[in-house]
């Protein structure tokens, strides 16, 4: 695990979602962890951004029922909860 290497203030966790949905707020938030200006591209492109069917209603269910622990216990260990 990360945190036996390094202090928890020295990880930032991000979600890909809300870099997808606000890209500036999470430059923003990353170059402030960094210590470092704040700088912003004139645009965000989406690169690799794919096509995906949606997945079968007991697909998910059944993979949000094996993840549950584990994502409790991840949400625990960073202080975040990502909702997955």
């Amino acid at each position: 695990m990360v945190f036996r290497f390094y202090a928890r203030k020295q990880v930032l966790i991000l979600k890909s979602d809300e870099y997808f949905t606000g890209p500036a707020e999470v430059l923003r938030q990353t170059c402030s962890f960094l210590g470092i200006p704040e700088w912003q591209p004139e645009t965000f492109p989406r690169l690799n951004e794919g096509n995906y069917a949606g997945m079968k209603a007991e697909t998910k269910r059944f993979l949000e029922d094996y993840f549950a622990d584990h994502n409790q216990r991840l949400y625990q260990l960073i202080g975040r909860n990502f909702g997955w």
